[in-house]
């Protein structure tokens, strides 16, 4: 997906946004033959490649659905109107406009979370998962337990993070994976590093982790360490663990699970002389930080960060009480320079529902 508004043409958006601000809301003050040119528009830029009669018939079936309303929430359901239909591929039993339909009627709901409600119509394909999908062009296996990390890992463009992570390691060295998940990009960045390097997979979550196990077990990846911890600012605590989901676990306050959790801290991991660091961990990345501030001034390792700022009912550094300001001071103090772009948004404490994948 282009960086640029895919609408005006002009704007910069961040990778994440589907338009810019001002074109959001031309779209939300068009008449509906615009509304649906507009829709189109979006799609083609989300989804290149499509043929345009699918398309069309997801543009028409979605603005039955949603009329006049092209809120992100709104655009989440029409991308996985497009992932359902892409799961009939996968041998997906029940995908359809019906299970669509369901997913709609489950996300309008109030205080529904948008995974859960994916996972609840995804549960009906359960013959599906868990399964061993062969990502041939980067060299291993990957076990997938859930219909969320279809999303992520097959049919979610990966490709620009995953480009940059191999353009910044080398053989030979050492690098950490902080939320580590099932493993896709340990197992990636493991094939670089090769076996004279090592890959330190760090994973909170402890149904996650055990995933992440058999996926280094299945692909013999004996230079990937696992580590089951919460990353943070210091080590030997242990922090109470709680997941939204069986597959999505933070910190924050959870539905189905609590568990208690060591902490770690990547200066723990100093005497490895890690290079790089790759630090996605929802909303608890200024800790992860704090942690690692003996590494970022003796080693300067390049880093791939991603920044959640989603909302109250999503992962949000706000919801622990930090400020995207104190992530720009760490980072700074410690030599690091985000640019004029990313140190502006980061300055803004109080912005907009937003996720930032920084590469430094």
């Amino acid at each position: 997906m282009s960086n640029k508004c895919p609408v005006c043409i002009k704007k910069t958006i961040h990778e994440t946004h589907f338009a810019c601000g001002r074109c959001i809301k031309k779209i939300n003050n068009s008449v509906e033959s615009e509304y649906t040119d507009y829709l189109a528009v979006l799609c083609r830029s989300i989804f290149p490649g499509l043929p345009e009669e699918k398309l069309q018939s997801y543009v028409k079936s979605f603005n039955e659905k949603f009329p006049l309303s092209i809120i992100a929430d709104q655009l989440d359901k029409l991308r996985t109107l497009f992932l359902i239909d892409e799961l009939s591929e996968l041998g997906h039993a029940d995908a359809g406009q019906e299970m669509f339909d369901e997913f709609c009627d489950k996300v309008d709901q109030q205080g529904v979370d948008f995974g859960e409600a994916l996972q609840s119509v995804g549960a009906k394909g359960a013959s599906s998962v868990p399964f061993a999908y062969n990502f041939k062009e980067l060299g291993f296996e990957l076990i997938i337990h859930d219909h969320t990390s279809i999303a992520w890992y097959l049919l979610a463009s990966n490709k620009s993070q995953s480009h940059f992570l191999h353009e910044n390691i080398t053989e030979g060295e050492c690098v950490i994976d902080c939320g580590a998940h099932y493993g896709f990009y340990s197992l990636s960045m493991a094939k670089k590093v090769g076996p004279t390097g090592k890959v330190i997979a760090i994973e909170g979550d402890p149904y996650n982790y055990a995933v992440l196990c058999e996926n280094i077990k299945l692909n013999n990846a004996t230079n990937i360490i696992p580590v089951h911890a919460i990353v943070s600012n210091e080590s030997g605590n242990e922090l109470l663990f709680q997941g939204d989901t069986v597959t999505e676990g933070n910190l924050r306050d959870g539905h189905f699970k609590s568990v208690m959790v060591k902490t770690v801290k990547i200066d723990d991991f100093i005497n490895e002389k890690p290079t790089f660091l790759k630090i996605d961990i929802e909303g608890y990345e200024l800790m992860a930080l704090r942690g690692s501030e003996q590494v970022m001034k003796l080693l300067k390792p390049k880093m791939d960060i991603s920044i959640h700022l989603y909302g109250a009912k999503q992962p949000d550094m706000r919801n622990f009480g930090f400020k995207p300001s104190e992530v720009l001071d760490v980072l700074q103090s410690n030599g690091y320079q985000l640019g004029d772009d990313f140190s502006r948004r980061l300055s803004d404490d109080n912005c907009a529902p937003c996720g930032y994948d920084i590469n430094l």
